[in-house]
């Protein structure tokens, strides 16, 4: 039964599959997401959005088409790219889990931004996936950094369901939340100003998210803090600690920064 959940399960881990159960988990997600975008698709043109049924079904799919090549090229993607890891051959690497992430990253906030554009709420759907979007991008290109890190734990003790949780958390709380509370924030103040809601000048405003861009970046640089800071953040309690408390800093600084602006808190 375990093994039939994590055959059609979204979110789990491809080295945890077979090459026949990871053929049947992508064939399950090209028929589900199909339905899904023809469905969203149609309600659209219900509501007589004619012109959005083509470029939501195209963009929707488009977006899944990285994580379905990753699947079903695998094989001839750890040629040359060395997907699973030296110590344990049957998982993944960090190089593995940090592609798999960000097609993952590409794909399923695309689905929260279509479902909110056809909700007329496409701003908080656009905040959203661009968090997203970055911190999985962020993490691959910096992975080696993160690597670096971890390695000398990963080879006393080889368990990459340690590597995945650190992936996700940094994900997770760096991205959709720290993220779209703080750059997210500011884009809404950027899109009240050109609609005229707002009369602050549109170049502060930059600035300001500017500044949150910055910080939201460099809370994602968990390898440097943990050169600097007198805790171990390999340590699982102390990660998390840390992902809390720096997002917590770099909301709390951009939310001060918009109030010194606006005057008006946001939350």
């Amino acid at each position: 039964m375990v093994r039939f959940i994590k055959t059609f399960t979204f979110h789990y881990s491809i080295d945890e599959l077979t090459d026949k159960e990871r053929k049947i988990n992508v064939i399950f997600q090209i028929i589900i997401v199909t339905f899904f975008y023809l469905f969203l698709s149609a309600m659209m043109t219900f509501k007589q959005n004619y012109e959005f049924f083509i470029p939501t079904f195209i963009i929707g799919i488009s977006f899944w088409i990285p994580e379905f090549i990753f699947k079903i090229f695998l094989k001839k993607i750890d040629r040359h790219y060395n997907l699973y890891c030296k110590i344990r051959p049957d998982k993944f690497s960090f190089d593995g889990y940090a592609l798999e992430n960000l097609t993952r990253g590409l794909s399923t906030p695309t689905c929260f931004l279509m479902v909110l554009i056809g909700l007329n709420a496409a701003l908080p759907g656009f905040c959203v996936a661009f968090s997203i979007i970055y911190t999985t991008t962020f993490i691959f290109i910096r992975r080696k950094k993160y690597w670096a890190m971890f390695e000398p734990t990963f080879e006393e003790d080889p368990d990459p369901v340690k590597l995945r949780r650190f992936i996700n958390i940094l994900t997770c709380e760096g991205g959709s939340i720290c993220g779209f509370a703080s750059v997210g924030a500011c884009f809404y103040l950027i899109a009240n100003s050109f609609n005229g809601t707002d009369p602050i000048p549109v170049t502060t405003l930059i600035i300001v998210t500017i500044i949150a861009f910055i910080l939201f970046s460099m809370s994602l640089c968990i390898d440097l803090w943990n050169k600097i800071l007198p805790w171990d953040l390999t340590e699982f309690e102390n990660y998390w600690n840390y992902c809390t408390v720096a997002n917590g800093i770099c909301i709390g600084v951009t939310l001060l920064l918009e109030w010194l602006v606006t005057g008006v808190w946001l939350v």
